[in-house]
């Protein structure tokens, strides 16, 4: 009967070391969990700010391609504008010309 006890205390001792391992291992499990949430809420942060940089860009861009249209707009409107002036200058240049000769056969007939 005693050594039936002795083999119980031994399985028993035997159980309670490898119960003292897997506790063990358990804490080592559960701190590279902890580890890994903290990561995780960590990119998760990173991905939010990359997001909200995003959007920020966006925005701005399309404030800025709004800007390029509204230049085009007037630079295309003063080439307009410089097209006729640049029209009428020459009318004006061939009627001082046409004038002048006028003037010129004028005081050629006095």
């Amino acid at each position: 009967m005693e050594k039936i006890l002795q083999q119980i205390l031994s399985k028993l001792d035997s159980l309670e070391k490898g119960q003292v391992a897997t506790n063990e291992e358990i804490r080592l499990i559960h701190s590279q969990l902890t580890e890994h949430g903290a990561i995780l809420g960590a990119l998760q942060h990173a991905s939010e700010v990359h997001k909200a940089d995003m959007d920020n860009l966006t925005h701005q861009v399309s404030g800025v391609s709004g800007e390029v249209k509204a230049i085009r707009k007037v630079q295309t409107d003063h080439t307009e504008q410089l097209d006729r002036i640049e029209s009428k200058v020459a009318g004006h240049d061939i009627k001082i010309e046409v004038l002048d000769r006028t003037k010129a056969n004028k005081r050629k007939v006095k």
